[in-house]
């Protein structure tokens, strides 16, 4: 298994999650999150780093980003000591998917000001979880006195002016930027940790700052006084962290921890884990459940649907002993209609999961648990 058909088998189930009838209901697709998730490694390893907050002896971090549809669109293996906010806008650039993504949600990690400024530079908006917003530095455009006169309650907060003669002196130096990027001229992990690192400052990065801090004034004013805003950026980080701990059920093989020494080495660059009986990384399993489970709820729907009208109740909350739908015989290939699968879908389920016995004898079960066998 190669980067290369992980890649490919990644986007033809991606695509085919865009196109089920229950896709739409969780979102509308132009909303993202990215966060990290850390994992130990076992042996020496390049990538790995210490870090006694996380790890007993060594680990790294991959940095997952997933719609408001439950998609994992981007994986990527980074060092667990560096920041995550150089590497928020690397996936959404650098995908090969059709999904529209126009916001993006992160918590404190994937926030600086150069990444608000780039944001919108490049048409798309941060919305990120700030832990103490109220303590971030708000900035205004013009004179403290003509603010206050013009704004009496929020005025007096906007304690610090804005630099705007130093972004319009550098403003089509700031557009070049945000099209080298828009266009795969540059990386932009490699692009935000050179504009953020404190020791080469330059007035290209002062202005891009500046106006980042703007945009985060904007952002702050809107997130504090809606609160419909607040619940909807709570909404989609909860379900990155719902992706994370459904992969922490799915990383079992070796203890959960990474023996690779290289990324060449690990299943492929942007994710690594073990997936018994062959090496997958953390976002295909994830994907591949997510998508089954919706064909398994729509195939339910259906079979719900074509069955006749009867007083009782279809699916079951209690833990009696008679079958689900989801369990039923009704929810089986041979019940659908010909050339369809479970879901009703033109293409069969089953023709793109793996059938029983399709794994080598010698890995049937090898290593799993008696809730897995």
């Amino acid at each position: 298994m190669r980067e290369e058909t992980l890649r490919a088998a990644n986007l033809a189930l991606i695509g085919y999650h865009q196109k089920l009838p229950l896709t739409a209901v969780f979102g509308s697709g132009t909303l993202s999150s990215s966060d990290g998730q850390r994992f130990p490694t076992r042996g020496k390893s390049v990538t790995a780093k210490a870090l006694s907050r996380y790890f007993a002896h060594e680990g790294l971090s991959t940095y997952t980003h997933v719609t408001d549809q439950h998609t994992t669109y981007g994986t990527k293996i980074i060092v667990a000591t560096k920041r995550e906010a150089h590497y928020v806008l690397d996936e959404i650039l650098g995908n090969a998917t059709d999904i529209p993504i126009t916001e993006h949600a992160t918590d404190t990690h994937g926030v600086t000001l150069v990444n608000f400024g780039l944001f919108d530079l490049l048409g798309l908006q941060l919305s990120p979880r700030i832990r103490d917003l109220g303590k971030i530095t708000l900035y205004r455009t013009g004179l403290k006195s003509q603010v206050e006169m013009a704004f009496p309650l929020a005025g007096p907060l906007l304690t610090r002016r804005a630099n705007l003669d130093l972004i319009a002196a550098h403003w089509d130096d700031l557009l070049r930027l945000a099209g080298s990027l828009k266009f795969g001229h540059a990386t932009a992990s490699l692009l935000v940790g050179k504009l953020s690192a404190s020791s080469r400052q330059n007035a290209l990065a002062a202005a891009l700052k500046e106006y980042g801090a703007l945009r985060r004034t904007i952002y702050a004013a809107r997130y504090l006084s809606d609160p419909a805003y607040r619940r909807k950026i709570s909404r989609q980080l909860n379900k990155g962290g719902s992706l994370h701990a459904l992969k922490r059920d799915l990383l079992y093989a070796h203890e959960g921890t990474i023996r690779a020494r290289h990324l060449e080495s690990r299943p492929n660059k942007p994710g690594a884990s073990r997936w018994s009986p062959t090496p997958w990384s953390p976002g295909r399993p994830s994907t591949t459940v997510w998508r089954w489970n919706r064909c398994a709820t729509l195939g339910a729907a259906s079979t719900t649907r074509r069955s006749p009208t009867s007083p009782q109740p279809t699916a079951r909350t209690s833990t009696s002993s008679a079958p689900s739908t989801l369990t039923s015989k009704g929810n089986s290939p041979s019940s659908a209609p010909p050339g369809t699968g479970p879901c009703a879908c033109a293409t069969p389920c089953s023709d793109a999961w793996p059938r029983r016995g399709s794994f080598p004898q010698g890995d049937r079960g090898k290593g799993l648990p008696p809730t897995r066998r």
